[in-house]
């Protein structure tokens, strides 16, 4: 099935077709030797990186985060073609970042804080087997003294939000990240680039949301003057995006700090005019 922001442009980020072959629900809108149904997995890792073509030796597109759904195309040696199923992402990753083959069991929470471990046992006192991040989807079987139970060890209950629960301060998540580093295609507390930061806060905060920044800018809220900004409101600049804090200041993961950073709007501008970047294209309300 498409992704909820598939374009008629057919924009390759979003659109599973190359020249061997393309997805099934595509037939009769593009042409391709061949049409395939995907196989549904799920990302085994804390985080998957995802390339434009299968090589590592490249700049990162996006991460996928562990329990998060994709559609595999293609299988072919030691990557496979995949789309997430979450923001309709196309690219390669690794087969060895890819889980079981899943039927998408419904999860029953995320992971609320920035990130978190587990543990093969009950308890913290364990050495952790791995980390898991900030909005990865997790089910929960049990719950016991703080800690709850999942397919493959267990975390601390405080570190989960029912599935069902959503943040209802987009400002106030986003300033969970502050100092976080800047990683181009990054989406995680290690590291994470301007448009992932919008996209994690905004899912956390149950809206539908693209990856990359033009599309956010295309598919999300409205446009809004400036006299009546505040916070909360996207402002968006040529291939940069951030979130204000107040009607004169924004919070965003920039190649300045080299990380997540709150700045004075009217500084940040003036120091895009010096360094030969656009200033301010757009604001926009959810």
């Amino acid at each position: 099935m498409p992704s909820a922001f598939f374009s008629a442009d057919f924009d390759p980020r979003l659109t599973p077709a190359r020249e061997d072959m393309a997805a099934s629900w595509l037939k009769g809108k593009v042409t391709a030797p061949r049409y395939v149904e995907p196989v549904r997995h799920n990302v085994l890792p804390a985080f998957a990186n995802l390339y434009r073509t299968p090589n590592e030796k490249q700049a990162i597109e996006t991460q996928l985060l562990g329990g998060e759904m994709v559609d595999v195309f293609d299988n072919n040696g030691a990557w496979s073609w995949v789309q997430s199923v979450r923001d309709g992402y196309v690219g390669y990753m690794q087969n060895d970042h890819l889980g079981k083959h899943s039927d998408q069991v419904q999860a029953t929470h995320r992971i609320s804080n920035i990130s978190t471990f587990i543990y093969p046992e009950n308890s913290y006192k364990n050495s952790p087997l791995a980390a898991l991040c900030y909005g990865s989807p997790v089910r929960v079987l049990s719950e016991k003294d703080g800690m709850s139970r999942l397919e493959n060890g267990f975390v601390p209950t405080p570190h989960l939000a029912a599935a069902e629960f959503h943040a209802e301060e987009p400002v106030a998540e986003t300033f969970r990240f502050l100092g976080v580093p800047y990683l181009w295609g990054g989406r995680t507390s290690q590291g994470l680039d301007c448009s992932a930061l919008i996209q994690l806060v905004l899912q956390a905060c149950n809206y539908k949301c693209p990856r990359d920044s033009d599309l956010q800018e295309k598919f999300l809220g409205r446009p809004i003057d400036r006299d009546d900004v505040q916070g909360g409101d996207l402002v968006f600049f040529r291939g940069h995006v951030g979130m204000m804090v107040d009607d004169g200041t924004l919070i965003h993961a920039n190649d300045r700090a080299m990380a997540v950073s709150i700045d004075d709007l009217d500084e940040y501008t003036r120091w895009r005019g010096k360094n030969g970047k656009t200033p301010v294209k757009m604001f926009k309300r959810l």
